[in-house]
């Protein structure tokens, strides 16, 4: 886990400054400068090139952090820069002529409520052929465990090119069209930079050999890609749905709502995005080894520490979710959207307790039941969107992800439990849920304190102050213990030093 914790923790302390720019941008740059129809086109432009952009990937992704073991043995790593660059071409080749043949469809179910979106539909090619790459090239650097610079890139460049579109179009200094334009060049820049800190590591070389891959690796590379393109095409599905129904049957202002919603909540998955990057090659490892033993730690240890992080995340953002409406411009616009971040935070946390459990599965000779589950997910996710959101608005777009991914993840759960006999839960687990509920009771007996930002400082502080004390003090997760008396350890040796 050495390698695990030292990249885990610089991701982590990219990924927040990141996210301090982020929030920055989200809660004061953003609601000041667009309109929130503005807002929801950004959200839906993005997150229908994300979809798209696994599409042309055709589950490459996921086949690389598989198989990477396989390819390791070269320095070049049989010509698998080569692969990443010239298979993706071929899916996005593909995608562009399904694009062209539904294309006016697609126009008609947005035209009405969100023309706006409808009128620039044709861009989200350009940028999924930019995405496609810049995703591509993070997976291969993860895979040489080596996720921080293209953090970087992701958490703080593309952020800080977004703050300057974002002023530049308020000060009309550009056109909406310009806008659009800007999105698309900002992340040809990232996949360009990803690219350049790849050839630092491994060869510059489009030259493909996979001769001394034996065939039946290959083969099963080519039917695993298959499979994950089925699946991950469910599982984006699942992630935007909600997106694009409110576009479809609401309007992007309500987009643009449920979007500041859903940023305000993404903290809670920063330190487990990181984790996953580093744990997921471990993972495959450990199958490739048949190394059950490693698995079952990692499953329980993945849970409970991201069940901590994640718990007293969400814990912090909602004692302060009305300060954080206060102290945004034109909050009172966006605190529609109050519930809509508790529910979401409840279905991420739901995710974060069952650990590493999709990852276990596709990495391993079961990986073929996903089909079975994420159809399940896709039509929960799909049917409870269509009847709850007409019916509740964006709240019923909070309670859709709640049952869905409560239940999903239940189910992989009982699978694993079944299938090799292990389970993530644990009587910490139990221990950390009681902190948490203790806590999150105790935030209703605060009283406001002047102003929104003192309250905050004040109430976080209190509520992280005694999270901490009872953590450590119960010991609820050894890991835990073990890296701050480790950080304890450095300081006092720091300190005798000074002496």
């Amino acid at each position: 886990m050495g390698v695990v914790v030292r990249q885990s923790i610089k991701g982590t302390i990219v990924s927040y400054v990141g996210v301090f720019i982020g929030y920055l941008n989200l809660m004061f740059i953003t609601p000041y400068c667009l309109p929130p129809d503005v807002i929801g086109f950004s959200k839906v432009f993005t997150d229908a090139a994300v979809l798209f952009t696994f599409i042309a990937q055709m589950g490459l992704g996921s086949a690389l952090v598989r198989f990477f073991p396989y390819f390791s043995s070269d320095r070049s790593h049989h010509g698998l820069l080569g692969v990443i660059i010239f298979v993706p071409i071929l899916g996005f080749l593909f995608l562009s002529i399904i694009t062209f043949l539904f294309y006016q469809p697609i126009i008609q179910l947005f035209e009405l409520n969100s023309p706006l979106f409808a009128q620039h539909f044709g861009y989200v090619l350009l940028l999924t052929f930019f995405m496609m790459y810049l995703n591509l090239f993070e997976v291969y650097s993860s895979c040489l465990y080596r996720v921080v610079v293209p953090k970087v890139i992701r958490e703080i460049l593309l952020r800080l090119l977004n703050i300057v579109i974002i002023v530049l179009f308020y000060f009309k200094i550009i056109d909406f069209k310009a806008f659009v334009w800007s999105i698309i060049l900002m992340y040809a820049v990232s996949s360009l930079l990803n690219l350049y800190y790849l050839s630092r590591m491994v060869p510059l070389s489009l030259r493909i050999n996979l001769k001394q891959i034996p065939l039946a690796i290959r083969r099963e590379f080519l039917y695993y890609t298959l499979f994950v393109l089925f699946v991950g095409i469910g599982s984006n599905i699942v992630s935007k749905v909600d997106v694009f129904m409110i576009s479809s049957s609401i309007n992007l202002k309500m987009t643009g709502i449920f979007s500041i919603a859903f940023y305000i909540i993404t903290i809670m998955e920063i330190p487990s995005r990181v984790f996953m990057q580093i744990v997921n090659p471990l993972v495959a490892k450990a199958w490739k080894e048949n190394d059950r033993q490693a698995i079952a730690s990692l499953y329980k240890k993945s849970s409970l520490n991201q069940f901590l992080v994640g718990g007293v995340i969400l814990l912090i953002v909602w004692a302060n979710i009305d300060n954080i409406f206060a102290l945004m411009p034109n909050g009172h616009i966006y605190q529609i959207g109050k519930y809509v971040v508790l529910l979401l935070g409840l279905a991420k946390l739901f995710d974060m307790v069952t650990g590493v459990n999709w990852y276990i599965i596709v990495n391993s000779k079961f990986y073929y039941y996903q089909i079975f589950f994420v159809t399940y997910l896709t039509l929960v996710s799909v049917t409870l969107n269509a009847l709850l959101i007409p019916r509740y608005g964006i709240n019923g777009a909070g309670i859709a992800s709640v049952v869905a991914l409560g239940s999903y993840n239940f189910l992989l759960m009982l699978f694993l439990k079944y299938k090799i006999n292990i389970w993530p839960l644990s009587y910490s687990t139990l221990k950390g849920a009681l902190v948490l509920a203790a806590l999150f009771l105790l935030n209703a007996y605060i009283p406001f304190l002047a102003h929104p930002l003192v309250d905050g400082i004040i109430r976080s502080g209190i509520l992280a102050g005694l999270f901490a004390l009872a953590v450590l003090r119960w010991r609820v997760s050894d890991d835990i213990n073990q890296v701050v008396d480790n950080i304890w350890g450095k300081i006092q040796s720091i300190l005798r030093k000074e002496q």
